[in-house]
């Protein structure tokens, strides 16, 4: 497995006009995305995590803009490209949306057209981004739709968005996704929607196609159960801010940033007796000061001052 970052962002802002002036959604965010890696980003409903992927994708619309800031993309064999510089309406904005960075959304049915079949859909996924034929296209497709677990895909290509079920509609959507071979997922809370059995099925597809198909993967969420499944490393997010890095083990384990804690203790155990306090009630403003990320033992990072962060860990 290779430490070689896939994505770097460095001191991102993000701002949002309005009527009564801005809003930061986005206060200086430092992430890197590992190649090979499954990324989590986690945090409260507004965070600021989608925003981040919105970014990377170049997909922040007005009232909203990027300020400020850095998104290093480096591909596989290819020279480092700072993806706020590419050129609005550009190919090589065209070739990064789809191509080598591609994603899945909250809710299938925004993603799907309801008036073309889902052939149509997934095969003009390969078409944009791929010199081959249509016959050729349609091939790779049905071979996708197999590949997402989706039986009969021939037959399936024909019908159109409202004839599948909400899980089979994920799948279709996550075919579109990989069909062009990206190096890079991003899956914004893509299991919220469906029901916890399905829920199971699609995160395990996901997990199971990063590794066919050596993909790095962002998955946004707010839940901490489905990062223990499936994240390699962890970014928590609160108000705009990266507050804590680490891996999996390091974040659920030995969580350092008292936010980050009071999230853990947010979620019930079978020991749990009473009511749960929430996050706000855990935490102090003094706890969320706009520190700098600070790199702590075992290369984990924490917005905290060194004096009160444990010892045994500076």
């Amino acid at each position: 497995m290779t430490n070689r970052n896939l994505v770097s962002i460095h001191d991102l802002h993000v701002a949002f006009d309005s009527e009564l002036g801005t809003t930061e959604a986005l206060k200086g965010i430092d992430l890197d995305i590992k190649h090979g890696r499954t990324t989590a980003i986690v945090g409260e409903s507004g965070s600021g995590k989608s925003i981040t992927a919105l970014a990377m994708m170049r997909l922040i619309q007005r009232p909203g803009r990027v300020t400020s800031g850095q998104i290093l993309f480096t591909p596989a064999g290819k020279e480092t490209i700072d993806v706020l510089q590419i050129p609005d309406n550009s190919d090589e904005l065209f070739d990064l949306r789809g191509g080598k960075m591609a994603m899945i959304f909250q809710e299938p049915m925004t993603a799907l057209s309801p008036v073309h079949t889902i052939g149509d859909q997934v095969t003009e996924a390969i078409l944009t981004h791929r010199q081959v034929t249509k016959a050729e296209a349609f091939a790779r497709a049905c071979e996708m739709l197999k590949r997402v677990g989706i039986n009969d895909a021939e037959q399936r290509m024909n019908q159109y968005p409202f004839e599948f079920s909400g899980g089979m509609r994920q799948r279709v959507v996550i075919a579109m996704a990989l069909v062009c071979d990206p190096e890079l997922l991003i899956c914004d809370e893509p299991t919220t929607a469906l029901d916890v059995t399905i829920q199971a099925e699609i995160l395990a597809l996901i997990r199971e196609l990063k590794s066919a198909l050596d993909t790095s993967v962002l998955f946004i969420t707010h839940d901490l159960a489905v990062v223990a499944q499936l994240a390699d490393d962890v970014v928590v997010m609160h108000r705009g801010r990266v507050l804590e890095v680490g891996t999996v083990r390091q974040i659920l384990k030995r969580p350092v940033h008292p936010y980050t804690q009071a999230l853990l203790a947010a979620i019930p155990t079978p020991a749990t007796t009473g009511r749960l306090d929430t996050v706000a009630e855990l935490l102090t403003e003094e706890n969320l000061l706009p520190y700098p990320l600070v790199t702590i033992k075992d290369d984990q990072k924490v917005a905290l001052p060194i004096d009160q962060i444990p010892e045994a860990l500076r």
